[in-house]
């Protein structure tokens, strides 16, 4: 399912990835975590994106978590390695960088992209059922 590009499409997509963090059995500092990072890439469809949808796809599996955020736009998101600390706006994938193993984009032949960050869950963090494939979830 997608949701339409509006403000209110981060609380709703944020909700949801709490609710399958928590399914998962995930530790909530990763939940913390995967919750800020899926916001802050949300927020730059919401921003920068000319397109009237947002997709947006969890998997976790194999000690990862990934997080995928589908746009209408082919423009590459930018990394502004200069933001101040009073700048009310150009942090959001400088703190994505900081809390995930690694993030990129990657475009599609329709003139869309995708944006995905992966985010590391120790084995002490797994769920003790243990994951045996990867369990994905998409919206």
């Amino acid at each position: 399912m997608s949701f339409v590009r509006s403000d209110q499409s981060v609380p709703l997509i944020r909700t949801s990835v709490r609710r399958m963090a928590d399914a998962w059995g995930l530790d909530a500092l990763i939940t913390n975590d995967a919750e800020l990072v899926t916001s802050e890439l949300v927020t730059n469809v919401v921003r920068h994106a000319p397109c009237p949808e947002i997709g947006f796809t969890a998997t976790y599996g194999e000690e990862l978590l990934l997080i995928q955020v589908h746009d209408g736009s082919a423009n590459p998101p930018v990394l502004h390695h200069g933001s101040t600390g009073s700048a009310e706006s150009g942090r959001g994938l400088v703190l994505v960088s900081s809390l995930t193993r690694d993030w990129g984009w990657m475009p599609h032949g329709d003139g869309t992209k995708s944006t995905w960050a992966l985010i590391d869950v120790p084995s002490a963090d797994s769920p003790s059922t243990g994951v045996v494939a990867a369990q994905s979830v998409s919206w």
